[in-house]
């Protein structure tokens, strides 16, 4: 059975969830920020997010959506 990773990083908190053919939704697994402006702390928090909501289980394809207008990414260099 497909299993989807859904992730929402918003303005406020992140989500994440894992959907199988069901589509069932659940409480997503969340972490709460105010005014984060740490990118390597959103990180932190989003790989949280996505490890409660997987719960160690595998999963075949994930998809996102975030504040893009807010969102800068960065490597290991900066």
């Amino acid at each position: 059975m497909p299993r989807v990773l859904a992730i929402d990083v918003g303005t406020s908190s992140v989500r994440a969830q894992v959907f199988d053919s069901g589509a069932e939704e659940r409480e997503p697994a969340t972490r709460k920020y105010a005014g984060e402006n740490d990118p390597a702390r959103i990180v932190e928090l989003v790989r949280e997010a996505v490890d409660e909501a997987s719960a160690g289980e595998e999963y075949d394809a994930a998809g996102g959506s975030c504040f893009g207008h807010s969102l800068l990414p960065l490597d290991e260099r900066g």
